[in-house]
């Protein structure tokens, strides 16, 4: 059997025609969504990367003025506020992290501060899964 017979033996198959026909409007819809998702997240990491010491730590809880120095995966002092902030408010002390490694901040405090973020945020998610768990 020649590659002509098998290719024009595909052309006589029922319905084929109309089964291109929909696939090619889905995939150019998964190919824009794809490209406005990529767009949209670059744009987010651009706007993330301009913003200033200031602003980020004013996306802070207020829970953090009061608060005493933490310890990694110490998060009794900032839990009355709730979990979920101490989880977001570790997300902002990451990017505090980026921010000062881009500027070219003491690398050993910039670890020492991303470490703190990622054990309160690790904290914080066992405590939601505890309560989740227990109900």
């Amino acid at each position: 059997m020649g590659g002509e017979n098998w290719s024009a033996s595909l052309e006589w198959i029922p319905g084929r025609e109309s089964k291109q026909a929909i696939l090619i409007p889905l995939q150019l819809a998964a190919f824009a969504l794809t490209a406005f998702y990529m767009y949209r997240r670059w744009s987010e990491l651009h706007a993330r990367n301009r913003r200033s010491w200031q602003q980020i730590v004013s996306r802070l809880s207020p829970a953090w003025k009061g608060a005493v120095p933490l310890q990694p995966g110490d998060i009794a002092p900032l839990a009355a506020a709730g979990l979920w902030t101490v989880y977001r408010d570790a997300g902002v002390m990451m990017e505090l992290a980026d921010y000062a490694d881009r500027h070219g901040r003491d690398s050993s405090s910039v670890q020492e501060l991303r470490f703190t973020a990622l054990s309160l945020r690790f904290a914080a998610l066992r405590a939601l899964a505890s309560r989740i768990s227990l109900r």
